[in-house]
């Protein structure tokens, strides 16, 4: 199985992506930086929605609570986010398993500066 986050980038990143996430353990407090998968990835993925959903498939234990230690919530840029000429240059998504159903994933997007000054703090 192909580890989705490498830790050598070993083909260069499309237009408009920073190249990293950060990841937070909201039980410890830990962070720590990661890599975005590889450019063959973030091509069939595009934009912080598919890529959030893509990550949580591949996480997301299938036993997981909504408001279980093990839950995930993505919250990723799309290659537009902060280029100041788009309309969709402010955006946002975040992307985690429902609370309303247990089953399916949910999806909440923003318009905004967060969305901007995370990536121009180099995350996507």
């Amino acid at each position: 199985m192909m580890d989705i986050f490498p830790t050598q980038r070993t083909t260069p990143l499309p237009g408009g992506y920073m190249g990293k996430i950060l990841r937070v353990d909201l039980t410890t407090g830990a962070m720590r930086d990661e890599n975005l998968p590889e450019e063959p990835i973030l091509k069939k993925l595009i934009g912080g929605q598919a890529l959030a959903s893509y990550i949580l498939m591949k996480e997301l234990p299938l036993d997981a609570k909504p408001f279980g230690p093990e839950n995930i919530v993505v919250m990723l840029t799309g290659p537009l986010t902060g280029n100041g000429f788009t309309p969709g240059g402010t955006k946002m998504t975040a992307v985690y398993l429902s609370p309303l159903t247990n089953t399916t994933l949910g999806r909440g997007a923003t318009s905004g500066y967060w969305g901007t000054y995370l990536k121009a703090a180099g995350y996507d």
